[in-house]
């Protein structure tokens, strides 16, 4: 409903800016086709499913997603239902709900309150879905004797590039700090919020295995290049950390058809846990050395210490050849 108002709204600042007066007909005709444009923007409904719940009693809820304003609110249940997640240095942070917004996907709220006699700023640094790494933003300021409700989103596109259909773990860590000085007050375990233990946790590799050593284990998956505006996406890699230490994998010595490039590709996961990242190549830096088809990609591995950057590894040179 808001999204025809809008176009009607649109259609008839069309008309109050034409040169000359209309008639009511061409004023139908207006309407009319932003009618029509609605009727075809509409998608057709989709299905989102999320299973919330404890050890003892689980809850599957499904969410339908009507390309509606209207959000429908998920509650955790047992345990989870408003559950401390962090209580120290004055600072008590609280899961409050989880809930489906619209054009984001399901939606943690957490209740920041802070109690202390500084200005603090909490936020995530480490975050996990189903075991694997996941991009997501909270940030909650803080002034002394205050509280706030922050959000941190998960978005759907996210959960479908990573094959997350339900969610059976989050897991996420918080960095605590004054907000003025920056002095870090502490950085936090993960902390675990278990959704559904039913919904697995290891989802099995896909493409070819690069490589395996020190724990660690990288796959690539099919090589195909895929052109954006922007840049060229050619593979994805795929890596299983089964060390004790937080790693960071990143590639060096790149070239593109014997070219040497800087692509964007760098993942950080921590212990005993998994992530994806993509291999992605600028269009600008592709037209500076001529470059019209990617071919081939030949690069290095190199495996660091995530917070030391002690490097654990550096691999041969691989090959990959682009379809």
């Amino acid at each position: 409903m808001k999204k025809l108002l809008a176009l009607l709204m649109v259609a008839l600042m069309a008309v109050s800016l034409a040169a000359c007066v209309p008639t009511p007909g061409d004023i139908n005709d207006i309407v009319n086709n932003a009618l029509n444009d609605l009727e075809n923007d509409i998608d057709s409904d989709t299905d989102l499913d999320i299973n919330i719940g404890d050890d003892d009693n689980d809850v599957i809820v499904d969410i339908e997603d009507n390309n509606t304003d209207e959000t429908s609110a998920v509650s955790f249940n047992g345990n989870i239902t408003e559950k401390v997640v962090y209580n120290n240095n004055g600072i008590k942070v609280t899961v409050d709900e989880i809930y489906y917004k619209e054009f984001y996907g399901p939606t943690l709220s957490m209740l920041v309150e802070n109690e202390s006699d500084k200005d603090v700023t909490v936020s995530v640094e480490k975050l996990c879905i189903n075991n694997i790494v996941f991009n997501s933003y909270f940030y909650a300021e803080v002034n002394s004797g205050k509280k706030v409700f922050e959000d941190m989103y998960f978005y759907d596109s996210d959960l479908t590039e990573c094959g997350i259909e339900s969610l059976g773990t989050i897991e996420f860590s918080f960095h605590i700090y004054e907000s003025d000085s920056y002095d870090t007050i502490e950085r936090t375990d993960m902390i675990k919020l278990v959704m559904d233990e039913n919904v697995a946790t290891a989802p099995a590799p896909k493409g070819d295995k690069l490589y395996s050593k020190n724990g660690v284990t990288v796959y690539t998956e099919e090589c195909t290049k895929e052109d954006d505006d922007y840049y060229n996406y050619v593979t994805r890699l795929f890596v299983i950390n089964e060390t004790k230490e937080d790693i960071s994998v990143s590639l060096e010595d790149v070239s593109v058809n014997g070219f040497m490039l800087d692509p964007y590709c760098s993942v950080s996961v921590p212990a005993g846990k998994m992530g994806y990242t993509n291999v992605y190549f600028y269009e600008d830096n592709l037209a500076e050395n001529k470059i019209k088809e990617i071919e081939e990609v030949e690069f290095s591995l190199k495996i660091y210490n995530s917070e030391s950057y002690d490097t654990i590894d550096e691999s041969d040179a691989f090959t990959l050849k682009i379809k």
